[in-house]
């Protein structure tokens, strides 16, 4: 069957169309919600240039090829391309899009910035012409006529953070909308055709420039042609291993399903698995072995691509599935035991022919030509080793202070003196920032993070960046959001000490002691997290790391727990059970072994949590420490109700009350009270959990507590509920999601809007109650929490059935 030319591929793609320097942050954060529900965004940023199409057709085509449109309009008009027979009303090329979705009756969705929105001077448009075809689209697009089957959700945000909410929760609603195109559509329409793949692209950007390796690049597809494939390249530093590997990953993508580059380098296996299963969209429960054979038998059903990059230990082994997907190893070492039935690809050093070529296209065939003896003396002397002819070639282009010849006459010892030698040239401020990205994540950080280690401004690290960036002693991996890499060789180089290293962890554990309402930032910045916590735990006798490697874990813990990455979390307390004990700091081991049940708890391995809160208690006894003890009796309350054991877990809940009452300790009583409040409700003594929950209530109004205070207001609610008192129910519902989205806790808010939406079907409130169900779905959904996701995705199945029923 041959697809209409103005079909949408069937791929559940979703056209983003905005102006893009003034509204760059709104479009990533709708691209992440677009993807997190299972949807491919077609947007610039993923479209490649493509030779002799115009930028007309290339927008228009971006529509035709999209099941989906998304248009978003700022305070600028964007550019109006000149076509006298395209674009007559030389209107801009978001409203020519905007035009083409309407014509071919696209489901469209659309966000307006309002007025309050802050905004830079340069993303207001002056242009008077502009600002008046600017403000007639933004007319024309909310005036949509009544009756058209165009689908259309319409919203204005004032916000970056209101945005994202009300992106998160429309894109949800147009999943569900495509959804049931899909089963409507007859075997004669486009939607019963076959559907084409789209493949999840995890890949690093690859470098700009990349010569030749033609025939490792066709080795490597030879080699990994077949499902089930492993290949490997091996080789010293600064042979290009990554970069090999990456070139060879973009360009055969396609002949996958999905693609993912996993750094492995001083990663764990629980670290490494978490992030494939992120990457995937896959959620594992259980421990880091079921969590391993889950992540294995998925990919070994898919045509997949697995790059391992790095890999030092054979931990990394234990991810390759076999099956379908195919394996591409990079590693420095020769010896690793998984890889000994396998035969490396060896990668040469450069030929004098590639390094004249690279030299020619960096800095002009007629200099290089005229200075080809010199040149060649001087390839030699750096071993013609690709990063030492790269950054040569970049300090003759960028530094006037270097030319071939005076290169040449002062030969540097070897690549690694000419790297010393090109950050030595760096101007000093361009010195300090490289010195700070070295201390950073290897495999990628923001630049952010390195301008807050050494306290520079925007601007000024953007300059620093540039300088460095030039001289080709950076990576650019992701312009848009700023994100860099050194090579081993080049952080070697740049002489960090420790100093830089303890700044980033401070920044670190600023960073992570936010998690709660920063959550997306920090799941970014793991990786740094990592090299920070592991370098504060490698500085023995020196109590100030101590103290920020305590801090750390503790945000690194309550951040994988949060995202249910849990043997990652698990992994956290492990190493501070040990380095507590080691160091003979009783106070952090009670503490950790807390932590370290609560992990166990989901796995359902409630007796060794059991046996840890004991330690835990022992601990406490043994130092006289009453507020640990409290909070041990109440972790062993929790699991002695989960065995059903009601009657001792509320005499373990009196102790602790009577404890934080001694104590005056008055933010852990309410949390107390609230639990002891779950237990009456079980038992139906809903009048006295009523009252339990009044005093939660008026405690945490008393210590400004939001965050127990919408928990009190949503358990107040649900009895209100019983009794049916649905009015009262409802206020409070209402009072539980302000706070919730006040303080940006949308585990809190998704829990809201689900009872909010039970409590409509009570009502008979048929529409309120769709529409809280599928709040709730959306968050869920982002927050990846499984058992959440299937019990609301239920009660909205039984919505949709009763509906069609009436």
């Amino acid at each position: 069957m041959v697809v209409a030319k103005d079909s949408p591929l069937r791929y559940r793609g979703v056209m983003v169309s905005s102006t893009f320097t003034d509204l760059e942050r709104h479009r990533t954060a709708l691209i992440k919600a677009i993807h997190g529900q299972e949807l491919t965004a077609v947007a610039m940023e993923n479209d490649s240039a493509k030779a002799d199409v115009d930028v007309i057709d290339s927008s228009l085509q971006m529509v035709r090829d999209a099941s989906a449109y998304i248009c978003l309009i700022g305070k600028k008009y964007g550019q109006m391309p000149v076509s006298p027979d395209r674009n007559p009303g030389k209107v801009s090329i978001t409203e020519l899009e905007f035009n083409e979705a309407l014509r071919l009756e696209r489901p469209i969705l659309l966000f307006i910035m309002g007025d309050e929105h802050p905004v830079r001077e340069a993303d207001i448009e002056i242009n008077a012409a502009k600002r008046k075809k600017l403000s007639a689209f933004r007319k024309r697009a909310k005036e949509m006529k009544p009756g058209s089957t165009v689908h259309r959700v319409y919203a204005t945000f004032n916000t970056l953070e209101e945005f994202n909410s009300e992106a998160i929760q429309a894109v949800a609603g147009l999943r569900r909308y495509l959804d049931e195109l899909d089963q409507d559509s007859d075997s004669d329409t486009y939607g019963a055709q076959a559907a084409v793949t789209v493949p999840g692209i995890h890949l690093p950007q690859r470098k700009a420039l990349f010569i030749g390796r033609e025939t490792e690049i066709e080795t490597l597809r030879r080699q990994l042609q077949e499902p089930g494939a492993l290949a490997y390249i091996s080789g010293v530093a600064g042979r290009g291993k990554t970069a090999l590997a990456l070139e060879y990953a973009h360009r055969f993508k396609g002949d996958f399903e999905s693609a993912h580059w996993i750094p492995c380098q001083d990663r764990t296996l629980a670290q490494m698995a978490g992030e494939l299963a992120w990457q995937l969209g896959l959620k594992p429960e259980g421990e880091l072995d079921v969590m391993v054979r889950e992540l294995n038998r998925h990919c070994a059903q898919k045509r997949c691509l697995l790059v391992l990059d790095n890999v030092d230990d054979d931990a990394s082994s234990r991810l390759i599935p076999g099956g379908q997907t195919s394996v591409l190893v990079t590693t420095r070492l020769t010896n690793l035991p998984f890889l000994r039935h396998h035969q490396p690809l060896q990668l040469p050093l450069f030929s004098e022919e590639q390094c004249f070529e690279l030299f020619r296209k960096e800095i002009g065939k007629e200099e290089v030509d005229k200075h080809e003896a010199e040149a060649r003396a001087l390839f030699r002397r750096l071993g013609h080793l690709p990063i030492g002819i790269s950054v040569a070639a970049s300090l003759v282009r960028e530094d006037v202070r270097y030319t071939i010849e005076g290169m040449a006459k002062n030969l540097p010892a070897g690549a690694y003196a000419l790297l010393q030698e090109a950050v030595a040239a760096l101007s000093p401020a361009a010195q300090t920032l490289l010195t700070a990205m070295a201390v950073c994540a290897p495999e990628g950080f923001r630049l952010g993070l390195a301008a807050e280690i050494v306290g520079m401004d925007e601007a000024s690290s953007l300059d620093a960046l540039q300088e460095i960036h030039s001289r080709s002693l950076a990576e650019e991996l992701d312009r848009s959001a700023r994100r860099y890499r050194l090579h081993a060789l080049v952080r070697e180089a740049s002489g960090a000490t420790d100093a830089p290293r303890r700044r980033h962890a401070e920044c670190l554990q600023k960073e992570f002691g936010r998690w709660e309402s920063d959550w997306r930032q920090c799941e970014q910045d793991t990786p740094d997290w990592r090299a920070a916590f592991a370098w504060t735990l490698g500085q023995p006798g020196d109590d100030g790391a101590w103290w920020l490697a305590r801090k750390l874990a503790y945000g690194g813990f309550r951040l994988t727990e949060r995202l249910g990455r849990l043997p990652e979390a698990y992994e956290i307390g492990e190493r501070m059970i040990r380095e507590s004990d080691v160091r003979g700091d009783r106070f952090a081991l009670q503490a950790w072994y807390g932590n370290q049940a609560v992990i166990l708890w989901p796995w359902g391995r409630l007796e060794e949590a059991m046996e840890l809160h004991k330690k835990e208690e022992a601990i406490c006894e043994e130092r006289g420490d009453q507020n640990g003890l409290s909070m041990s009796y109440g972790n062993q309350a929790v699991i002695l109700k989960a065995w059903g054991r009601l009657e001792e877990a509320m005499a373990l809940h009196k102790k602790e009350e009577a404890i934080f009452l001694e104590l005056g300790n008055k933010s852990s009583l309410q949390v107390s009270y609230g639990n002891q409040a779950l237990i009456l409700k079980v038992w139906g003594r809903l009048e006295e959990a009523m009252a339990l929950l009044k005093k939660q209530e008026a405690i945490c109004l008393e210590l400004g507590d939001k965050d127990s205070l919408q928990r009190s207001y949503g358990n107040q609610a649900l009895i209100l509920k019983t009794w049916e008192r649905l009015e009262e129910a409802m206020e409070l519902h209402k009072k539980e999601e302000a706070i919730c989205v006040e303080l940006g806790n949308k585990g809190g808010l998704a829990y809201c809007y689900w009872n909010w939406g039970l409590l409509a079907r009570q009502q008979g409130d048929g529409k309120i109650e769709r529409e809280k169900l599928e709040q709730g779905l959306a968050l869920f959904t982002e927050l990846k929490m499984p058992h959440q996701l299937k019990a609301i995705q239920e009660s909205l199945d039984m919505t949709n059935s009763s509906s069609q029923i009436n």
